[in-house]
């Protein structure tokens, strides 16, 4: 009996800092954890991919890639005031 191979990826995830593949990203319409920078970075990966294949409008990809884009600065900024909140306390003046 002959086992199924896996389709192979044509250009294969890059390796994260620790030696492990990236997760591969949430299927669209499913509930992508959005609440890090690299989750919007590999979601926009994913836009990016489906588009470029044609699997994906380029008008919905342009409103996918906005709304990546503002939860991008929203987390971005959150980061900021965390670090500035810690250095503040750790002056004394916060």
């Amino acid at each position: 009996m002959q086992q199924k191979s896996e389709p192979k990826c044509p250009n294969p995830p890059a390796e994260t800092a620790k030696g492990t593949p990236p997760r591969p990203p949430a299927p669209r319409g499913a509930r992508a954890a959005l609440s890090k920078m690299h989750h919007v970075r590999t979601e926009l990966a994913a836009v990016y991919r489906e588009a470029r294949g044609g699997k994906l409008d380029t008008q919905e990809a342009t409103r996918l890639t906005y709304m990546l884009q503002v939860l991008a600065r929203i987390i971005e900024v959150s980061e900021i005031e965390m670090r500035i909140r810690a250095v503040e306390e750790r002056l004394g003046g916060g």
